[in-house]
C-alpha cells in the first residue's frame, strides 16, 4: 500500500513538474510572514517545568500563595568594599532613576542600602519627633551651660590662664554682669584657691557644673549635659547627650549617627546611610545582599507582574527592559556592575542567536560541497541548498504553527531543529540523486530513471522520514521538552513532502544535466563489497569482537553518573551569565536556593491569643528535626522557646500551618545537599520545596519516565520497519546495531567530557541521544535494507548482500558523516548541553557509519538467514 501511494505522489510530481515546482513556490512565498513572525513564538525562559503531582511542586503552589514571587531582574556590582559611601550613594541614585523612569511594569527596587534606610525609618520613626524635640532642648540648655565658660576658657587660655587675668578674660569673652556669670566667676577664683593644681580646664569646667546646678537644677538634661558635655566645641557633643538622655530619660538606646540623621534631615534612614553606609546593619540584611567577603552586593529590581507571565507573542516584561537597565547600571556604576536574571539571560540568548547560526552556515557550505563530491555535479549542490532552504523554512513555520496552536517553544530546539533537517535533508536528497545516477548509468533514458530512482528510493525515504519524526516527536513527553517534539515531527513530515515531490519534479526537469560524470557500474570493485564480504564470511569473529566492546558499554549506560545541574549548559560568555556565576561564587548556591519546608500543624498555633501547647511543642519537635539533619546552617522560621512562639510571619492557613527557609552547607545539585534534603523529604509531616527537591523528583521521574518512552520509541522503530519490510530480523538489527553506537558513544564522551573538558554528563544527553540517534540513526537502515532486498531478489542472498552493501555503501558513508557533521554542529552553540550532544552525535553516527553498518550489519543479516535463503 505504501509503495502504491509513494509511486503516485512521485508518478504525478514527474509528469506535472512544472506545477509541482510552482505550487512549491507559492507555498514558500506565502509562508514569508510566518518566518518573519516565527520568533515571536520563540521562548527565551530558563524556567524548568515540572510535575504538578511532584513534592516540590505542591510546595511551590503553597508558597506562592503565601509570597508570591513576582518576576524581577538582578543587578550584581563587584566592589572593592560594599560598605563604602560612594557605593551607598550610588546605589540609592541608581535606584532613586529607576523609580523615576518611565519603564513599564517596574514595582520597586531592593538593595542593602535601600532596605537599610527602610530598616531604620521603621525602628526608629515614632521616635524621629521626639530625638527633634529633645536635641532642641538639649541645644538649648547646653548653651545655657556651656556659651560663657566656653568662650572664657578660650580666652583665658590667651592670658596663659594667669589667675590675675580673669577678668580680662572675662570681658574678652562677653562678660555682661550677670547673676550666673558673676557667680562662675566666682566659683572660679574659689575652685582655684583649693583645687589649683587639677589644671585650667577642670577649674573652668568645676566652676561651670556648679553654676549650672545653681541657677538650671530643675533642668531634667542638666546632669547629663554636664557628664558628657565639654568646653572644647560643646554644641558638638549635643548627639551624644540626646542618646544619653533617650536612655537615660525613655530607657530607649539610639545610636547618636541616627541622633545625628534624624536631626539634619527630613528623611533620617536615607540621610544615614548615605553618610554612614551600612554601619550597624543587622546580619540578615548583609546576608542577602552582601556577599561573605563584603566585595559584591546585590540590587533587586521587582516587576509588577508574576515570573510566569507572558503577554501576547511570548512578551516578557522582564526581557524588554534590560537595555535600559543596563544603560542605568553603566551610568552609575561603570564597568563594576551587570544585570542577571532569567530576563536578562533570555534577552542574551536572544541576541546572540544569530551568531551561533553562523555554524549551522558554514556546515551547510560543507554539506554541499559533499553532496557535489559524491555526486560528481557541479548542480546538485545547488539543490541541497534549495531544498535545505526549504526544509529550513518549513522547520520555522512549524515553530510558528507550535507556537499558535500549543505554546511558544523552547529557544533550544531552534538550534536542534536547524541541524536535524540539514542533516535530514540533505541525506534525502543525495540518496535519491544517487539513485537517479545509478539509474542513468544502467541506460535509462532520464524520464525514466527519474521515474524509477524517486518511485524507490521515495518509499525508503518515506519510510524513515515516518521513523524519524514518530521518535522525534515523542521528545513531547519528557518534561521541559515537551514543544520539541511537534516542532520536530512537522518538520520532519513536511521535509519529505518537499523532498518526494519537489525534488523529483525538478530532478525530472533538468534531467541528466544534474550530473557531470555517471558511476562505474562495476560494484564488486567497490571496498563496500568487500566489506560485506568479508563481514558475512567471518560473521561470527565480526560479532564476536563487537560484542566484546558492546557489552561493558551497555552496561555503561545504564550506570552512567550523571549531574541535573542544567545552570552550566548556558554559555559562559554572556554577561548575564557572567554575573550569576559571580553571583553562586559570592554568595553560594544555599543562599540563592534555599529549601522550603511547609509542615501542618494538628491544633491552630493560636487559641484565644495564647500559644496551644499542641502546636508549641510540634513547632519545636519539626525545628529540632530539620537542625539535626546533616548539612544544615540556619533555620529561619517559626521558633518555640520560653513557652511562646516567636516569628509569627511564618505561620499562615489560619494558623494551622508554618513554614522553614532552611540553607544547606553543600551547593544545590551536589549529592550532599540531595542527601540532606531526602532526610527532610523522610519526615512524611513535611512537604519540602526549593531546587534541590525539585531535583529529587526529576530524577525520580525521568527514570521511569525515560525508560517507558525508550521501550515505545523501539517498538515503534520495530513496527515501521519489521511491517515496511515484512521481517522480523531487520528491526533486530537495525536496532541493536544503533544501540551498540549509542552505548559506545556515552563511553567515549563521559571519557572526553569528564576527563578533557572537565564537565559533567548533563542527564538528558542518554535519553536524547537515544531517541534521535534511534531515528536518524535507522535511516541507514532503511537505505540499506531496501538496497539489499532489492539486489537480493535479482542475485540470490549472499550476491545480492554484496551487492547491496557495495551499491549503497558509497552512498551511506556520505550520508553519515552529512549526519554526524549536520549534527555534530551543535557542539559550535556556546551551551554546554548542545555542545555535548553535538559531540555526541558525531561520535555515534562515525561509529554507526564506519562500523555498524559496514561490519555488523552484514554479519547479522548472515547469521539471521532463513533456511530458505540459499548461501551461494
Amino acid at each position: 500500500m505504501e509503495q502504491d501511494i509513494i509511486g503516485k505522489i512521485v508518478n504525478a510530481a514527474v509528469s506535472h513538474r512544472k506545477i509541482v515546482i510552482i505550487l512549491w513556490v507559492i507555498g514558500i512565498l506565502l509562508l514569508t510572514p510566518v518566518i518573519i513572525s516565527y520568533t515571536n513564538h520563540v521562548s527565551y525562559s530558563n524556567a524548568a517545568s515540572g510535575s504538578s503531582h511532584s513534592e516540590s511542586t505542591k510546595a511551590s503552589d503553597i508558597l506562592s500563595k503565601i509570597n508570591p514571587q513576582n518576576s524581577s531582574l538582578t543587578v550584581v556590582v563587584s566592589v572593592p568594599s560594599a560598605n563604602n559611601l560612594s557605593i551607598a550613594n550610588s546605589t540609592l541614585n541608581f535606584q532613586k532613576k529607576i523609580a523615576s523612569s518611565s519603564l513599564k511594569y517596574i514595582s520597586t527596587s531592593e538593595s542593602a542600602f535601600s532596605v537599610y534606610e527602610s530598616f531604620l525609618d521603621e525602628l526608629y520613626g515614632k521616635y524621629f519627633p521626639l530625638i527633634n524635640q529633645t536635641y532642641s532642648a538639649v541645644s538649648n540648655e547646653s548653651s545655657l551651660i556651656f556659651k560663657f565658660p566656653s568662650s572664657f576658657y578660650q580666652q583665658w587660655m590667651l592670658y596663659g590662664y594667669n589667675s590675675t587675668e580673669i577678668y580680662a578674660a572675662a570681658d574678652r569673652a562677653g562678660y555682661t554682669n550677670s547673676t550666673s556669670q558673676n557667680f562662675f566667676l566666682s566659683a572660679l577664683n574659689d575652685s582655684l584657691k583649693y583645687y589649683s593644681q587639677l589644671g585650667p580646664y577642670y577649674n573652668v569646667y568645676n566652676a561651670t557644673s556648679v553654676t549650672a546646678q545653681t541657677f538650671d537644677s530643675s533642668s531634667q538634661y542638666t546632669d547629663i549635659i554636664l557628664k558628657y558635655g565639654n568646653l572644647n566645641n560643646y554644641s558638638s557633643y549635643n548627639y551624644l547627650i540626646v542618646q544619653k538622655a533617650f536612655l537615660s530619660l525613655y530607657g530607649y538606646s539610639i545610636p547618636e549617627r541616627v541622633v545625628y540623621s534624624a536631626v539634619n534631615s527630613a528623611n533620617p534612614g536615607n540621610f544615614y546611610v548615605r553618610n554612614y553606609g551600612l554601619s550597624g546593619a543587622p546580619s540578615f540584611i548583609y546576608k542577602q545582599y552582601v556577599s561573605p567577603d563584603n566585595t559584591t552586593y546585590l540590587i533587586s529590581i521587582i516587576l509588577n507582574v508574576p515570573q510566569s507571565y507572558r503577554g501576547a507573542n511570548d512578551f516578557y516584561p522582564a526581557q524588554s527592559i534590560v537595555p535600559q537597565i543596563r544603560n542605568y547600571t553603566s551610568v552609575f556604576f561603570h564597568n563594576q556592575g551587570s544585570v542577571t536574571g532569567n530576563g536578562a539571560i533570555s534577552y542574551d540568548l536572544q541576541s546572540t542567536q544569530g551568531d551561533s547560526f553562523i555554524g549551522f552556515i558554514f556546515t551547510f557550505v560543507f554539506l554541499a560541497i559533499i553532496v557535489g563530491l559524491v555526486l560528481r555535479s557541479y548542480i546538485s549542490p545547488i539543490l541541497s541548498i534549495v531544498l535545505v532552504s526549504i526544509a529550513t523554512v518549513l522547520g520555522y513555520a512549524s515553530v510558528f504553527i507550535v507556537g499558535v496552536i500549543y505554546e511558544p517553544v523552547n529557544y533550544i530546539v531552534t538550534y536542534t531543529l536547524t541541524a536535524v533537517l540539514l542533516g535530514v535533508s540533505t541525506d534525502y536528497l543525495l540518496f535519491i540523486l544517487s539513485r537517479f545516477r545509478e539509474e542513468l548509468a544502467n541506460g535509462k533514458t532520464s524520464e525514466e530513471a527519474i521515474r524509477s530512482s524517486a518511485e524507490k528510493s521515495g518509499k525508503a525515504v518515506a519510510i524513515s522520514g515516518l521513523t524519524v519524526a514518530t521518535s522525534l516527536g515523542s521528545l513531547f513527553f519528557i518534561s521541559g521538552l515537551n514543544t520539541w517534539g511537534p516542532v520536530l515531527f512537522i518538520a520532519v513530515l513536511l521535509t519529505v513532502l518537499a523532498e518526494i515531490t519537489l525534488l523529483p519534479a525538478l530532478s525530472a526537469l533538468l534531467g541528466r544535466r544534474i550530473f557531470r560524470k555517471l558511476p562505474s557500474t562495476e560494484i564488486h570493485k567497490s571496498i563496500f563489497y568487500r566489506a560485506g564480504q568479508f563481514s558475512s564470511k567471518r560473521r561470527k569473529a565480526v560479532l564476536a569482537a563487537i560484542l566484546i566492546v558492546a557489552v561493558p558499554a551497555v552496561y555503561f549506560w545504564f550506570e552512567a553518573p550523571v549531574t541535573y545541574d542544567l545552570s552550566g549548559e548556558l554559555p559562559a560568555n554572556l554577561p548575564s551569565v557572567i554575573a550569576l556565576n559571580t553571583v553562586n561564587e559570592k554568595f553560594g548556591g544555599s543562599a540563592l536556593y534555599p529549601v522550603f519546608v511547609i509542615y501542618n500543624l494538628s491544633t491552630p498555633a493560636f487559641s484565644g491569643g495564647n500559644v496551644s501547647p499542641v502546636a508549641y511543642n510540634e513547632i519545636a519537635s519539626a525545628q529540632n528535626y530539620i537542625k539535626n539533619t546533616p548539612g544544615v546552617t540556619d533555620i529561619i522560621g517559626p521558633s518555640a522557646a520560653n513557652g511562646s512562639i516567636q516569628s509569627s510571619a511564618f505561620l499562615f492557613n489560619n494558623n494551622r500551618s508554618v513554614y522553614f527557609i532552611v540553607d544547606l552547607n553543600y551547593t544545590p545539585y551536589s549529592q550532599n545537599a540531595i542527601q540532606s534534603v531526602q532526610h527532610l523529604r523522610d519526615n512524611s509531616s513535611f512537604i519540602v520545596g526549593g531546587l534541590t527537591s525539585g531535583i529529587i523528583d526529576l530524577k525520580d521521574s525521568s527514570q521511569q519516565q525515560y525508560s517507558v518512552l525508550e521501550i515505545l520509541i523501539v517498538a515503534a522503530i520495530a513496527i515501521i520497519i519489521g511491517v515496511s519490510f515484512r521481517s522480523i530480523k531487520f528491526p533486530l538489527i537495525a536496532l541493536s546495531g544503533v544501540f551498540i553506537s549509542i552505548s559506545w558513544t556515552l563511553g567515549i564522551l563521559y571519557v572526553v567530557i569528564t576527563y578533557i573538558l572537565h564537565e559533567s554528563l548533563i542527564f538528558l544527553i542518554p535519553v536524547i541521544l537515544f531517541i534521535i540517534l534511534m531515528s536518524l540513526g535507522n535511516d541507514f537502515t532503511v537505505f540499506l535494507i531496501s538496497r539489499i532486498k532489492e539486489e537480493q531478489e535479482k542475485h540470490g542472498f549472499t550476491e545480492g548482500l554484496y551487492r547491496g552493501m557495495g551499491g549503497s555503501g558509497y552512498v551511506v558513508t556520505a550520508l553519515g558523516v552529512i549526519l554526524a557533521a549536520s549534527l555534530g554542529s551543535l557542539g559550535l552553540v556556546p551551551i554546554a548541553f548542545l555542545q555535548q550532544l553535538g559531540l555526541a552525535f558525531a561520535v555515534s553516527l562515525l561509529v554507526d557509519t564506519f562500523v555498524i553498518r559496514s561490519l555488523y550489519f552484514p554479519a547479522m543479516i548472515s547469521l539471521l538467514r532463513r533456511k530458505k535463503e540459499v548461501i551461494n
